[in-house]
């Protein structure tokens, strides 16, 4: 919500769509916990920490590199699908007194909230966002535009449905 955001994956062509945005900054993963919380440790510790990971990513060692980049009093949420169990420090938890939050989809407000983020110019669509629209759909042929969102995913791509 305004925040400053750094932005951390693996897929370089996806950071670099990222980048495009003046107020994401990125850093590369390699795998590596420690190497990749000190490349996220060069911003400063971070206040929070978002994963999105997709159901796909399986074993993954983001959260817990993501984990060590926090602050003291950090905030971890975690929103997606990975369906497999992540490690994640007892002791680094407890010592930081981080705070871990799991949430499925959004609330009512966050709506609202989305709106708002637009209307003050905050968050930014399209191309000033380095977002590649894929297709624009009417609702009658939404298995097209998913059809075209499972070939065209990543960050950065959008399908759009019109009613």
């Amino acid at each position: 919500m305004g925040a400053r955001v750094i932005a951390a994956a693996r897929n370089s062509e996806s950071l670099k769509r990222l980048a495009m945005n003046d107020r994401i900054l990125t850093v590369q993963l390699i795998g590596d916990v420690e190497t990749d919380a000190e490349a996220l440790k060069q911003f400063g510790p971070a206040d929070a920490f978002q994963d999105w990971s997709p159901p796909t990513a399986g074993k993954t060692t983001n959260i817990k590199a993501c984990m060590l980049a926090l602050r003291v009093g950090g905030r971890m949420s975690l929103m997606d699908g990975i369906r497999e169990d992540v490690s994640i420090s007892y002791g680094w938890v407890m010592r930081n007194n981080l705070t871990i939050k799991g949430k499925w989809m959004y609330t009512q407000e966050d709506p609202f909230l989305l709106i708002k983020m637009l209307e003050t110019g905050v968050l930014k669509l399209g191309e000033r966002a380095g977002l590649t629209n894929v297709g624009v759909f009417p609702l009658e042929e939404w298995s097209k535009a998913f059809d075209a969102a499972e070939a065209n995913h990543g960050w950065g791509m959008q399908v759009l449905i019109a009613p």
